[in-house]
């Protein structure tokens, strides 16, 4: 058998041993590595006391035992904190008070050797109760893993090569469960990606706040990590997805700096005041997310004499943002006209006008006299082709919108009923 065929036929027996790690995905259980979160974090799942000496490596190599044969109740648990240890009847099996030569968790007097086992000993070399072990912070069932056939090893590791597995280093850590829980769907069993699937809640969001500090992202998740020069990245990180953001922050926290009440010179560049015109354009959601358009950014355009019901002293600078009237107004519709980008995006246009700026053009005179607008309506018509076939349906819906333009008695408005 040449060197290709060995590499082929090791390859295929991995295969086999790692297939079970997620349905129909076949992952390996590697050691954790040492560079990339070789552990648990300590605040989310704090070390335990060792209870007892588990020489798993020697139960593995020299008895045919399994996990299972003494962890027998973890197909059953829902909770991270049960206490999965086997009973001393179980051990008791082939640890009982044999001859010393045979066994030694015995002495030479034939007396049990209770210390070859239990940390934990009173004067008499009595077992006592260990002390108690500090709760977890995560949701976990070992019962539903065990029913998607996952074996003890994919989280686990190879702990049946350790001498003697007490701590977190035998326990999973975040990025080998996010091998399956990355919300690929059927692919590996419906795995939830939900943060709250594993972690503890306060109301709505991550409990971060634990006895033994506070609960921060890892460095490998998307770059969530608060480092030193946190406050300088988290605007783009939040911007990619805020919803990674919100998992563990309620957004009264960004409201009490982004509350638009301040401007803050650490969050915009030195020119934003020249540039954020184009940012407004291209991303209304992230202006408003911050700051009112109608107290925020109305009362600023005004003082500027930005917008045409601004005060007639301010007036110098007014249809400055808009292209000339012969496009923006009476010409044909167009992209640039101002149809097409009331349509396109109307919460641009509420930055610096009321709803009386449109009534001034888009009023009808009304049945019996002038109507709305006057002296300033002249009665063009702001509606799509069509819309007379379904507004019986918009004014049934919602006939604020048409009162804006339409007094009750219309004949426009009475056609539509």
């Amino acid at each position: 058998m040449n060197r290709k065929t060995l590499r082929l036929v090791a390859l295929l027996i991995w295969v086999a041993g790692t297939a079970a790690a997620c349905p129909d995905r076949a992952l390996a259980a590697p050691e954790p590595a040492a560079s990339v979160d070789p552990a648990p974090n300590p605040l989310v799942m704090p070390p335990r006391p060792q209870i007892l000496v588990a020489a798993h490596r020697v139960h593995a190599r020299l008895t045919s035992l399994g996990c299972l044969d003494c962890h027998a109740g973890a197909v059953r648990s829902d909770r991270a904190d049960d206490r999965l240890l086997p009973a001393p009847e179980l051990c008791e099996r082939c640890h009982g008070p044999h001859d010393s030569e045979r066994n030694p968790s015995t002495t030479n007097a034939g007396t049990p050797n209770c210390g070859f086992c239990h940390r934990y000993l009173d004067s008499t070399n009595t077992p006592v109760a260990p002390p108690a072990s500090g709760e977890t912070a995560l949701k976990f069932s070992h019962r539903r893993h065990a029913i998607r056939n996952i074996g003890c090893h994919v989280c686990h590791g190879r702990v049946n090569a350790r001498s003697d597995a007490s701590g977190l280093e035998a326990m999973p850590h975040m990025r080998l469960c996010t091998r399956c829980h990355a919300g690929r769907g059927p692919s590996d069993g419906d795995a939830s990606a939900d943060c709250q699937a594993c972690h503890l809640t306060s109301g709505s969001v991550i409990k971060t706040q634990f006895p033994g500090g506070l609960l921060k992202p890892p460095r490998w998740m998307q770059g969530t990590q608060h480092t030193l020069d946190w406050l300088a990245r988290h605007g783009s990180v939040a911007g990619a997805d805020g919803t990674i953001c919100g998992s563990c922050h309620r957004q009264t926290e960004c409201q009490s700096c982004h509350d638009g009440r301040l401007r803050p010179r650490r969050i915009h560049p030195n020119d934003w005041l020249r540039l954020h015109g184009i940012e407004a354009k291209q991303r209304p959601d992230g202006c408003v997310s911050c700051h009112r358009q109608q107290s925020f950014c109305l009362s600023c355009h005004l003082r500027l004499g930005l917008s045409s019901t601004a005060p007639s002293g301010t007036t110098a600078r007014r249809g400055s943002v808009h292209p000339p009237a012969s496009i923006w107004v009476y010409g044909p519709r167009t992209s640039r006209h101002h149809a097409t980008a009331a349509r396109r995006n109307l919460s641009e246009c509420v930055g610096c006008h009321q709803e009386r700026d449109c009534i001034r053009c888009h009023a009808t005179a009304g049945m019996g006299g002038p109507g709305l607008g006057a002296p300033y309506g002249r009665q063009l018509n702001p509606h799509p082709p069509g819309f007379r076939r379904d507004c019986a349906r918009a004014l049934r819906l919602n006939p604020r919108p048409c009162y804006a333009c339409h007094r009750t008695d219309d004949m426009e408005l009475l056609s539509c009923r």
